[in-house]
């Protein structure tokens, strides 16, 4: 049988230890295991010969433990703190909630006196996710977070399938967006400038004091998410070429891994022409639309966050978080008439469903944004 490019590239097998060694296959690295005149190979996922090794050396490792057969590819004896240890030293540190997820399983194997990883059945998953006094939101947050852990901990062999594939996945819930009406938005503003004066003795040593005031303004008038607002530059802005034309503010792939344009409204307009006037310092397209206090570096999300609670606080305004500013956007253009399918575009959502969560608006709240009350 021919080798392809791939596995040449690959080249020989690799001892990894008495009785185990990686060899190239088919589609990428292999560990194989020999002992006794038996012969067992299974795939690593890889074509990269560093990452290959490492995964041999822990497989490896675990085998000479008996913490893994594999000769039936799954690990043996493995107490729950064991797989939980095991899944927190390799993805403690790139999992933002891993520490959550270990926790749930954690729990779960607790109230069922689990010991060994091996005995966490789809019934007492089932049981802990589908629990009735749970309310929709946490359930499917519960399910998800133990999916994933427990899709990790099946392909590092500690079951033969993910026992979650067994439990009935718990609808999406439609939460109901947090928004600040036109009213509530002017309120905001007329508070952001006075945080200045709150901070007076540290916002005079700065160059550009007021930056989130128009960071903040700037994502209210566009709707654009946090990270893309950190990420515009000017390249990106096309202002009218002419009287009737209409601006647009190109938002670069995101979340949907697809380009868009955002309307420019008047408002947007204005602002933006007024930071190219003031903060723009050279005519390169990839220059940062929006600047830090020097005057020159790109914004912080996590600053431009806490600098919006600031102000959310000094305004004495309900918490809606950052993200709240392009529900607000999204209220504003429904409050206004624009159809769904042309917010759904203005937002960059792939599905039509995604937006119409601003449809579950009751007639009380359409009305008090409509006529201001």
């Amino acid at each position: 049988m021919q080798m392809n490019e791939t596995q040449k590239d690959m080249g020989k097998a690799i001892r990894i230890g008495k009785g185990c060694s990686i060899e190239p296959g088919r589609s990428g690295w292999e560990i194989v295991f020999r002992s006794s005149g038996k012969k067992k190979r299974h795939k690593l996922g890889t074509d990269d010969q560093t990452i290959a090794t490492g995964k041999g050396y822990e497989l490896y490792g675990r085998w000479q433990r008996d913490l893994y057969n594999p000769w039936k590819h799954y690990a043996e004896a493995a107490t729950v703190e064991d797989a939980i240890k095991h899944y927190m030293r390799t993805r403690g540190k790139e999992i933002k909630y891993a520490k959550e997820n270990a926790n749930y399983i954690r729990t779960i194997c607790q109230d069922a006196r689990v010991r060994f990883i091996q005995d966490l059945s789809p019934t007492y998953l089932r049981r802990a996710i589908h629990d009735a006094s749970l309310k929709e939101v946490t359930q499917y947050s519960k399910y998800t977070k133990l999916h994933a852990i427990l899709e990790w901990m099946t392909g590092a062999g500690y079951f033969e399938k993910n026992p979650m594939s067994e439990v009935k996945k718990p609808g999406k819930p439609q939460r109901r967006p947090k928004y600040y009406t036109e009213a509530q938005l002017s309120q905001f503003f007329e508070a952001a400038p006075l945080l200045l004066d709150v901070n007076k003795k540290y916002s005079k040593r700065l160059k550009y004091p007021a930056w989130y005031v128009d960071a903040l303004h700037l994502i209210a008038l566009t709707g654009v998410r946090k990270s893309e607002a950190v990420r515009l530059c000017w390249g990106d802005i096309r202002f009218p070429s002419h009287a009737g034309d209409i601006g647009a503010v190109h938002v670069a792939a995101t979340k949907n891994k697809k380009d868009r344009a955002v309307t420019m409204q008047k408002e947007a307009y204005t602002l933006l022409q007024r930071l190219e006037a003031d903060t723009r310092i050279s005519a390169s397209p990839f220059e940062p639309v929006l600047k830090n206090h020097t005057g020159y570096e790109p914004i912080s999300g996590d600053y431009l966050s806490r600098k919006f609670n600031d102000v959310r606080k000094l305004a004495m305004l309900p918490a809606i978080g950052l993200h709240g500013l392009r529900h607000s956007f999204a209220v504003r253009l429904l409050s206004r008439g624009v159809h769904m399918e042309a917010i759904r575009q203005e937002l960059g959502h792939d599905d039509i469903t995604t937006t119409q969560v601003y449809a579950q608006l009751g007639t009380t709240e359409r009305m008090r944004l409509v006529y201001g009350g």
